[in-house]
């Protein structure tokens, strides 16, 4: 006789592996902390991280002087803070993992939607870019070599 898995309720126990919060805030920064329970927490990195990320596309955008000194500086700082939720998440993990209930956001599906509800404006965001500021382009022929050889990419800012 097969066993069948049955779903889980909210307010049940289940261990928080810190494996799979950390890999969470590697994919979104925040999700881990949510997945341990802490969604107040988990928001504010998921604000922190589209917030460096939208600076970072308007320091691109934008005519500001010193443009890749800033946004080097915002890349850098978001990557520190999406590594940061990462250890978060992961140390919560350890910290909850025994005893930790459930919640009604504890289920894959709100996972999806937090990732989906991310990504969307980030793809919308991203072609608003393309067609109005930034596009790459590749060379397909030597007909600018040396400078630019073949198959070489170029950003270039639409003016």
């Amino acid at each position: 006789m097969e066993q069948q898995e049955m779903p889980i309720e909210a307010g049940a126990q289940q261990e928080r592996k810190p494996w799979v919060a950390a890999n969470l805030s590697l994919l979104l920064a925040g999700l881990g902390l949510v997945y341990c329970g802490d969604i107040r927490r988990g928001l504010l990195h998921m604000w922190l991280v589209g917030t460096l990320l939208l600076l970072a596309t308007a320091a691109v955008v934008l005519p500001i002087a010193g443009r890749g000194t800033v946004l080097l500086l915002l890349l850098a700082i978001w990557f520190g803070a999406t590594v940061y939720s990462a250890y978060r998440a992961f140390h919560t993990a350890r910290q909850t993992r025994r005893d930790y209930r459930l919640k009604d956001y504890n289920r894959l599906l709100c996972y999806a939607a937090f990732v989906f509800l991310f990504i969307i404006p980030v793809i919308g965001f991203q072609a608003l870019l393309r067609a109005n500021f930034i596009e790459v382009f590749l060379v397909p022929t030597s007909s600018m070599s040396p400078t630019i050889p073949a198959g070489s990419r170029l950003l270039v800012r639409k003016d």
